[in-house]
């Protein structure tokens, strides 16, 4: 990010965070993860059974529905006076 920005911010944080996607069963968690993930779109064809697998083993929420926990990385760039 550093190299990215350069000298237009003179401060950076990072913060790893969690947002858990919420479905109403493992097949549309890949329904769509298949439909609306752009350029990973065509693999889903041959993924679909293993990942569908995946989000049962991730599965965080009993019941019906699923809950499965994805971390991502929050960055705050400070602009540079």
């Amino acid at each position: 990010m550093r190299r990215l920005l350069g000298h237009a911010v003179s401060d950076l944080a990072f913060t790893p965070r969690e947002f858990v996607f919420r479905f109403r069963s493992p097949t549309e968690f890949v329904e769509v993860f298949r439909d609306y993930c752009g350029p990973v779109r065509k693999a889903f064809d041959t993924l679909y059974d293993d990942l569908s697998a995946l989000a049962e083993q991730q599965d965080q929420e009993p019941g019906p529905t699923i809950a499965v926990p994805s971390e991502y990385v929050e960055v705050v760039a400070v602009r540079a006076s």
